[in-house]
């Protein structure tokens, strides 16, 4: 960024093998907020997918070892990112960086610079299956949160239960997650067999459909989610063989990593969906997975606005979701995708979803319509540089109030 006016300079902070809605959040907004003339640095901390494609998008990226959210080894390496540059906003993601971040702030760290912020990405609450962390984690959350200026939620509904939970409503503030949209890009179904087309999009089918890519003409379902308790995997392999009763010649993917994916793999066979769903792990980029559906299924119990989801709207495929969280804040019922609520029993829910999902997998035209409208919807509402856009305004906004001046040459 030599050579160019540079508004202000802030450093995000986050556990450095963090996969999923954060690092897809990261990976967009990151270098949106460097074209925009913001000097963002990232902290990882711990090696992992984060930080390697934090390097392959050359971005200015440091990580500390960390092998654990209690590694003493970190403490010392963050306290010196945090004081041996000034930084005007330091930017935190997830307890991991929340913590000792925090804690740091408070000791004296935040004493030469601007603001400190948090991105809130999901529910706390429901991030766990561990009870312990469950518990613990929204209790340190709630007893840290305090020395932080500003927090970020992806959606309205993640600020309302902030709000209901006792926090600040000065403080809490709504910047959904964007994405690099390419204008023009294919839709799922006008991209061919091979996806977008070339080598990368070849070798993505080839992992999403464990090598055995399907033809063009076969029905696809699929999901981009980790692999844990709030995702409810469970209830996408019930639809999932509703549907299958249905439409000849189904596929499924389960696209992601977590702890229950080997509990889900016997789950799957146990419903005699073993020929029919693959389980290719971690899959990247998620722009290029999503291509892969001619319908993206999502049935969490709780969301933010997941990334996944506007990745599949904005690659023209159309979503079919529980109505939980975020979601309708992406998907317009009708219009862009089809939400469910889960207010019904478990049963009822799945029936209803894999209706919504047999609706569309057999009518084409209703499909493309609905994919290109979310296609639209996604660049306009979601991409990154309005999602940068809105939290530089914050930066500022933050920055003013504490009369942090920050204009400088790069």
């Amino acid at each position: 960024m030599r050579g160019r006016s540079v508004s202000l300079r802030a450093l995000h902070v986050i556990g450095g093998g963090d996969v999923g809605g954060a690092m897809s959040h990261l990976l967009a907004l990151l270098p949106a907020l460097r074209s925009a003339g913001c000097d963002a640095h990232l902290l990882c901390l711990g090696e992992g997918g984060l930080a390697r494609a934090a390097r392959d998008l050359d971005l200015p990226v440091r990580v500390v070892p960390m092998s654990g959210p209690w590694d003493p080894r970190a403490l010392r390496p963050v306290w010196r990112a945090l004081t041996g540059q000034r930084w005007d906003v330091v930017h935190t993601h997830g307890m991991r960086a929340n913590l000792p971040v925090r804690a740091m702030w408070r000791a004296g760290a935040g004493s030469h610079a601007g603001c400190l912020f948090v991105t809130v990405h999901s529910d706390l609450g429901l991030d766990y299956e561990d009870a312990l962390r469950a518990r613990l984690f929204p209790t340190l959350d709630r007893f840290s949160v305090g020395v932080v200026d500003r927090v970020l939620c992806v959606s309205e509904d993640l600020r309302d239960r902030l709000v209901a939970r006792g926090g600040d409503p000065s403080r809490l503030r709504v910047v959904r997650s964007g994405l690099t949209v390419v204008a023009g890009a294919p839709t799922a179904t006008q991209a061919g067999d091979a996806g977008i087309g070339g080598r990368a999009a070849a070798a993505v089918a080839n992992e999403v459909w464990a090598g055995d890519v399907p033809r063009f003409d076969v029905p696809r379902l699929g999901t981009v989610a980790r692999l844990v308790p709030v995702k409810d995997i469970d209830l996408f392999l019930e639809v999932s063989t509703l549907v299958a009763r249905e439409v000849a010649g189904l596929r499924v993917a389960v696209v992601g990593e977590g702890p229950e994916l080997d509990r889900l793999r016997a789950r799957a066979a146990a419903l005699a969906l073993g020929r029919v769903v693959t389980f290719p792990g971690e899959v990247r980029p998620g722009s290029e997975v999503v291509r892969e559906f001619d319908v993206f299924l999502l049935t969490s119990v709780s969301e933010g606005v997941p990334i996944s989801v506007l990745e599949a709207m904005a690659a023209g495929v159309p979503v079919v979701a529980t109505d939980v969280g975020g979601i309708s804040e992406a998907v317009e019922d009708g219009v862009t995708g089809l939400l469910v609520t889960r207010d019904a029993d478990r049963e009822a829910v799945a029936r209803e979803l894999a209706d919504e999902v047999v609706s569309l997998l057999s009518d084409p035209v209703k499909r493309e319509a609905m994919g290109s409208r979310a296609a639209e919807r996604a660049r306009k509402v979601f991409g990154a540089e309005a999602a940068a856009a809105a939290t530089l305004a914050e930066y500022r906004s933050c920055l003013r109030v504490r009369g942090h001046g920050v204009e400088r040459s790069g």
